[in-house]
């Protein structure tokens, strides 16, 4: 994950191979993070997958999240333009902006649930 943005501290969590361990070394060298700051956490197959699957919901979410916004955007644009201009709408067009369907926030909610749990 990011972290340390703009200079301030953060923690991270690498997975890797022992194929991979030269590499971070390299990274964590460069970030200036002392090899004796690292900490080794053995996790079994079943932390593994959990992780994976953790993961994919985080990048599911993420993505959705995104994909909602950019929505909302592209859809409000044309009400905030017509405002700008001082220009009024047709009743067809507001009426479509404002029954817009809620459930795109309820699918997040579940998805940001099931990456809780």
């Amino acid at each position: 994950g990011r972290t340390a943005r703009a200079g301030r501290p953060g923690e991270s969590i690498s997975l890797m191979i022992p194929g991979d361990a030269a590499h971070w070394g390299k990274v964590y060298g460069t970030a200036g993070i002392q090899k004796d700051s690292l900490q080794d956490i053995n996790p079994t197959a079943f932390e593994v997958q959990a992780a994976r699957e953790a993961c994919r919901l985080a990048v599911e979410l993420e993505s959705k999240v995104h994909q909602t916004s950019k929505k909302q955007f592209e859809e409000t644009w044309k009400k905030r333009t017509a405002d700008e201009l001082e220009i009024m709408l047709s009743d067809s067009d507001v009426d479509a902006e404002e029954m817009r369907p809620k459930a795109p926030k309820r699918q997040l909610a579940g998805l940001y649930h099931q990456l809780l749990v």
